[in-house]
């Protein structure tokens, strides 16, 4: 495979998770009743959820240096303070690695310049038929997929790197709001699981051109974007309404690649409702 290259470090990048920090941060606290953590509600509050004040307070650390971390300073902050905010704000573990990233501010490869595959990974995904199943970069590309995969989801041979892009599916295309049964549901799913993989890599020319384009297009999108939710794929059952097959029922599951830290491979097995698995052998077997 070819090498991955990697991206220095740069002042755009920096000032880019400065700004996430802060947005992520107010937007935590602002989720957190004062009541849920024995603080009186008090009936002067412009603003829902817990004030700077009182997560210091919480957090066992000065009002002045929360204040100051919050704005995106430059400040150092140890791993227990970390993990004091972590259980102040209540974050979960996505939530709790996103918040490690954005305050550390460390430098990583940009993964997706390097779409190889091995011939050991495209194996197994042939395996997986009639299961649907492919291979995504850590901003939800598509990079390789199965004969199954193609047929629930169309033909991404034929499609461009941005056109394969799950995100770009999911809140651009018109047709999305009918193959997904559940269309809200899934916009707020594939957004704060594109969060939780792709924050390392804030600042690529690629990355940031995606988020500004569905900004440009999709009022639905920057609604979502700016509620900084991260999190997995843990849905167990998604309904999807193919063109031709009728419904399809999966429990999605996703798995990271053995030696590689930014590959994941997106397995939908097939349930029984729907006859799905019925529906996708008989679909395959005229089409080989």
């Amino acid at each position: 495979m070819m090498k991955t290259p990697s991206i220095a470090p740069t002042n755009t990048n920096h000032m880019q998770r400065r700004r996430l920090l802060t947005d992520f941060l107010r937007a935590r606290r602002a989720r957190i009743s004062p009541e849920s953590v024995g603080l009186p509600n008090g009936q002067r509050r412009r603003t829902p959820g817990l004030r700077r004040e009182e997560v210091a307070l919480l957090a066992g650390v000065s009002v002045s240096w929360y204040t100051w971390f919050e704005q995106g300073r430059e400040i150092q902050v140890s791993s227990a303070v970390l993990e004091s905010l972590v259980r102040v704000l209540q974050l979960d573990g996505y939530e709790r690695e996103h918040l490690y990233v954005l305050a550390r501010d460390s430098v990583h490869p940009v993964p997706w310049l390097c779409h190889e595959i091995d011939s050991g990974t495209q194996l197994m995904l042939d395996m997986l038929d009639p299961a649907p199943a492919y291979v995504i970069s850590p901003c939800c590309t598509v990079l390789a997929w199965n004969q199954a995969a193609q047929l629930v989801f169309g033909d991404w041979q034929a499609k461009s790197m941005r056109e394969r892009n799950l995100l770009w599916m999911t809140f651009s295309q018109p047709g999305a709001r009918l193959f997904f049964a559940d269309w809200v549901g899934e916009t707020q799913r594939v957004l704060a699981f594109f969060r939780a993989n792709s924050t390392k890599y804030i600042g690529h020319p690629i990355l940031q051109a995606l988020i500004d384009d569905l900004m440009a297009i999709s009022p639905e999108f920057c609604q979502l974007w700016a509620q900084h939710d991260v999190g997995g794929i843990t849905i167990e059952r998604k309904e999807l309404r193919h063109w031709e097959l009728g419904s399809l029922v999966f429990h999605p599951k996703v798995l990271q690649i053995h030696n590689s830290d930014h590959q994941q491979l997106v397995v939908y097995l097939p349930l029984d409702e729907a006859q799905t698995r019925e529906k996708l052998e008989q679909a395959l077997s005229t089409t080989i």
